[in-house]
């Protein structure tokens, strides 16, 4: 299980708790510019890692797992695209999971993703992020295609 790392008062953000010490942990609750362009899903959650990073003043960001053991070599492998300005983390990944098939669920210092028969997908905490979602451009051919020949 290969797990990505984002911190656990990011993760109050996410959740959209309104603590002082959440707050304080990321500079804002959503992405000012993002740009995923032809990522897999690892490299998306990296992305999405770094830019909490950068928003967390202790470095740390948020936490997320992902749970690859039951995952199609669809949902690993597909490359997918989306440009998008103040987007909520939630929305975000939301929309990402809905897309793959995916599901997530919280936990006490984490974010969890697996798929979705393993966890479901939640609703959505806006309805920002059932058009994110729908914005997403998935690129559904992998290596090894008939039309790769």
């Amino acid at each position: 299980m290969k797990s990505l790392v984002l911190g656990v008062c990011g993760l109050a953000i996410f959740l959209g708790l309104d603590s002082i010490q959440a707050s304080q942990k990321l500079k804002s609750p959503s992405i000012e510019q993002l740009d995923l362009q032809d990522v897999t899903l690892e490299q998306a959650l990296d992305q999405i890692m770094g830019i909490s990073r950068k928003d967390d003043p202790t470095g740390v960001g948020l936490n997320i797992s992902l749970i690859k053991d039951d995952l199609a070599p669809i949902q690993i492998d597909s490359r997918f695209s989306l440009q998008a300005k103040d987007v909520l983390y939630s929305d975000l990944l939301y929309a990402i999971s809905k897309r793959l098939g995916l599901g997530y669920r919280i936990e006490r210092h984490a974010i969890v993703i697996a798929s979705g028969n393993k966890i479901g997908l939640p609703p959505p905490k806006t309805e920002g992020a059932v058009a994110l979602s729908k914005k997403i451009k998935l690129d559904l051919e992998l290596p090894g295609d008939v039309g790769d020949q």
